[in-house]
């Protein structure tokens, strides 16, 4: 996943989020072959998305709105700036 910031200057890429499948937390052998630390957990993509919108405003990224999709839309956490810290 990715955050992407945009203004009339152009845009750019900002921040990154890996995005780990519910089905392979249980798996070690498949999280060490493809290089994935054992600390990184499942997290819906809503609030992965949030995390990194949220280490933008804290570095004091000046944003008056963000777009996302669908997803994300119907995420009312999201929607709300509530739960970046995740299951």
């Amino acid at each position: 996943m990715f955050l992407a910031y945009a203004n009339p200057a152009g845009r750019t890429l900002i921040d990154r989020e890996w995005y780990l499948p519910r089905g392979w937390c249980d798996e070690p052998a498949r999280r060490e072959e493809a290089g994935i630390a054992a600390s990184v957990g499942f997290a819906t993509k809503p609030t992965l998305g949030l995390r990194m919108v949220e280490r933008a405003i804290t570095a004091g990224l000046p944003a008056r709105w963000a777009t996302a999709d669908e997803a994300y839309g119907q995420d009312s956490k999201f929607r709300c700036g509530d739960g970046a810290k995740g299951p």
